[in-house]
């Protein structure tokens, strides 16, 4: 019984460290000079590997950040850290090339999912909706007259703060805007 129950406790400490640590947490700055690709992408299809722990995932680039000018793409995601792993759903990812294949970095800010709210009314509108349900308003960013909004913002998450810097980040690169990251611990 005292086995078992030890053998219990170190698989529920490993599965649980791999899912709050970072292998090798990068900041934004970093993430953006070691990607390949940074692109907001829309999940298609993807299987898991079970024997490697990764999803192998192909989606339609929204807009591509940086990176070579492509349609669509297929990556691997680990499973330590954030994950892609909505049929449909819409990410920033930062990724990079490993020769064979293009994989996320293995820290948290690589994969941030994002929500494109219905922008029936404008920017004043929108932030005045968000704040009457109590999001963080100040996190929706504008790419065109497109909003995106960091999932876990509306979630009331503990990332909003980080997911928002990463995606105000990435978008501030892709303007040529000038953009000095705040003081937020997010690795």
């Amino acid at each position: 019984m005292q086995i078992s129950f030890g053998i219990i406790v170190l698989a529920l400490i490993s599965v649980s460290s791999r899912a709050l640590v970072d292998q090798y947490p990068m900041s934004n700055a970093q993430l953006w000079e070691a990607a390949d690709v940074v692109a907001i992408v829309e999940i298609e299809s993807g299987s898991y590997n079970k024997h490697h722990e990764y999803m192998q995932l192909s989606a339609r680039i929204i807009q591509l950040i940086n990176g070579d000018s492509v349609t669509s793409i297929a990556f691997r995601d680990q499973l330590s850290n954030g994950l892609a792993d909505k049929l449909g759903g819409k990410y920033l990812v930062f990724l990079r090339n490993t020769g064979d294949h293009f994989e996320v970095f293995d820290t948290r800010n690589a994969v941030i999912e994002l929500l494109n709210p219905l922008s029936l009314a404008g920017p004043k509108e929108l932030a005045e909706t968000l704040e009457e349900l109590g999001h963080d308003a100040s996190a929706v960013e504008y790419l065109g007259s497109k909003p995106w909004y960091p999932e876990s913002c509306f979630v009331v998450s503990a990332h909003c703060k980080c997911d928002s810097v990463a995606l105000k980040y990435s978008l501030k690169k892709l303007k040529n805007e000038a953009y000095i990251e705040p003081d937020v611990i997010c690795y």
